[in-house]
Order: structure tokens, then C-alpha cells, then sequence
């Protein structure tokens, strides 16, 4: 009889806690929502973050206020939203690279794999394979066979350790080498190409865009799965027979570990909803940027892989911090 009665009483309890859980997730959010971002104002990631923001305002009739904490290669933000409730309140727009990237070279306070809860991927960054107009080639192929005669001779760069490690995962496919050389930002790696300071160049779409259609720059290939509307002639790796491409760099929602699986689910649906509207997708691909949503349980698992083929790298190039 005791047993029975105690067992009652558990099953009671969860059904009332499950109960709160549904009613809270049916109201949620109930009051403003925080979104921090890891990177400064003005940048493409703080438009998709704003975009964002306002189109699930709209939605839920509750603000939702973008959060800039720059710095420390995304660690500070995402520690800071690691730390707080895990009630939906306050969620983080990081990259993947932040999870799958960073902790290998740099120490970082928290588990990726572990501390976090992913909702889901909300955006792709494309990277492109730019080459300054002199260079004489019109193709991936055609850099690839130029780069075999001469191996070291040409110089790349890019904005940040994901693409170099881009750069590499390619070249190594392509059986080729290059002699890398980092710059700070997108911006300054779009300069050293135009001056001729490297010949070819790994970066995002926005600081390059008026230079491939004024010509000055020639964009030879571009990572996402499929091509871009604002550079529809421009090839995808896969196209031009460069299918490894594990490592990418994307806009992932994420919140504190923890997050009940109801919110999560709304969260999940909300976003989906927002992604999908033309005026969203159009602002979005002004700033070179494409929605696509991947769910966050399929997410996880591929940050697992995208993890280990990082890890690797950044071990063999030596880019691991003392």
C-alpha cells in the first residue's frame, strides 16, 4: 500500500510539473527576450541578428533585443549565455565554428558538447575562392592545375582561423599548396587582393560583392550546397568536383542547456516561420547571407564530426594557443 500510494504521488507530481511546463511554453514569451550576438554593430551577422529579431517580435508581440558582446573570438558571449537561466529569456545567434572550432584552439570555459542547448542553424555564411583579376584563371580548375606548377608561389588569405582551415580542406582535396598569409578582417583581405598582396582569397560575400561584379575581383567558386541569386554564375565547390567540404561556417540559435523541450519546440517553429518570408529572405541575401534552417538534434550530431576534422587540422597547422 505504500508503495502504491508513494507511487501515486510521484506520478501526480510529474503530471502537474509537465502540466507547468505546457502552459509555460503556450505563453512563452511572456516578456522581452535578450539575444546576444558575439559580434559588433553593423557587420552582416548583426543584420541577420536584427532581422531576425524584429520578424519574431512581430510574431510573438514581445520585444526581442539584440545583445552585442564582442570579443574573445565569440567566447564571451557564448560563456555569458551559457551562465543564465535556461528559460528561454535569453538565447545567443553564434556561429558553428564557436562549438567546433574555437575550443580547440583556445581555452575556452565551457563544454561545447555538453553546455548548450542548439535549436537549430537559422543561416549559411557563404565563402568564396576569390582571385585578383590579373590571376589567368577563370575556374577552380584552372587555379588548381596553375597552383600544381607552381606549389607555394601563390599566396592566400582570409579574415579568420575558419578560413584557413577552408582554404586548407580545399587545397588538400585539390592536392595543392598554397603559402597562407592571415589578415584581420574581411575588409583588409579584400584590400591585399585588390593590391596584389595575395593572389587568392577565402571570404564571405559582403565585402566582395561590388568587386566581383565591377570585375575586379573574380569569384572562382562558392561553398554553399547550392549557388547564390546575388552571383548566379558563380559555381559551388561541389560543382567543380570538390565534395569534401565538412568544414563551414553558419548562424546557429542556441540556448543555455537545460531549456525545456517545449519552448525548444516553439522555438524550433517560430524560426522556421520567420526563415520562410520573402521580405526576410531578400533583406538577407543583400547582405550576401542565405536562410537555411537545419534542425538543432541533427545539428548536434553534425558538430560532432565538423569537430574532429577541426580538431585535426589545428593540430597538424600547430594553431593551438600555449
Amino acid at each position: 500500500m505504500f508503495i502504491t500510494r508513494r507511487a501515486t504521488t510521484v506520478l501526480a507530481v510529474c503530471t502537474f510539473l509537465l502540466a507547468a511546463v505546457s502552459a509555460q511554453a503556450q505563453s512563452y514569451p511572456s516578456r522581452p527576450v535578450r539575444l546576444v550576438l558575439p559580434f559588433g554593430a553593423g557587420g552582416s551577422a548583426d543584420v541577420v541578428a536584427r532581422t531576425i529579431a524584429q520578424k519574431l517580435s512581430d510574431k510573438w508581440g514581445q520585444q526581442v533585443v539584440v545583445d552585442n558582446k564582442p570579443g574573445g573570438d565569440t567566447v564571451i558571449a557564448t560563456a555569458e549565455m551559457q551562465r543564465a537561466a535556461p528559460d528561454g529569456y535569453t538565447l545567443l545567434l553564434g556561429i558553428n565554428s564557436t562549438l567546433t572550432l574555437t575550443p580547440h584552439t583556445m581555452k575556452v570555459s565551457y563544454d561545447p558538447q555538453n553546455d548548450f542547448t542548439i535549436i537549430g542553424q537559422t543561416t549559411a555564411v557563404p565563402m568564396l575562392i576569390l582571385v585578383n583579376e590579373t590571376v589567368p584563371v577563370k575556374s577552380l580548375a584552372e587555379l588548381i592545375s596553375l597552383a600544381r606548377g607552381k606549389p607555394g608561389e601563390l599566396n592566400a588569405g582570409g579574415p579568420a582561423t575558419v578560413t584557413r582551415l577552408l582554404q586548407e580542406q580545399f587545397a588538400r582535396e585539390a592536392r595543392i599548396k598554397f603559402t597562407w598569409v592571415p589578415y584581420k578582417s574581411g575588409p583588409d583581405t579584400t584590400k591585399a587582393l585588390l593590391g596584389g598582396e595575395i593572389q587568392v582569397g577565402v571570404d564571405g560575400v559582403i565585402n566582395n560583392l561590388a568587386f566581383v561584379q565591377s570585375r575586379k575581383l573574380k569569384a572562382l567558386g562558392v561553398s554553399t550546397p547550392t549557388r547564390l541569386k546575388t552571383l548566379p554564375d558563380v559555381p559551388t565547390f561541389m560543382e567543380q568536383g570538390i565534395r569534401d567540404q565538412r568544414i563551414t561556417l553558419s548562424h546557429v540559435m542556441m540556448g543555455p542547456r537545460g531549456m525545456p523541450r517545449p519552448i525548444v519546440d516553439k522555438l524550433k517553429a517560430d524560426l522556421q516561420e520567420v526563415l520562410a518570408l520573402p521580405d526576410l529572405n531578400d533583406k538577407l541575401t543583400g547582405v550576401g547571407i542565405q536562410a537555411a534552417w537545419i534542425d538543432g538534434d541533427t545539428l548536434a550530431k553534425s558538430f560532432q564530426t565538423e569537430s574532429a576534422v577541426t580538431a585535426a587540422l589545428v593540430k597538424e597547422l600547430g594553431l593551438q594557443q600555449p
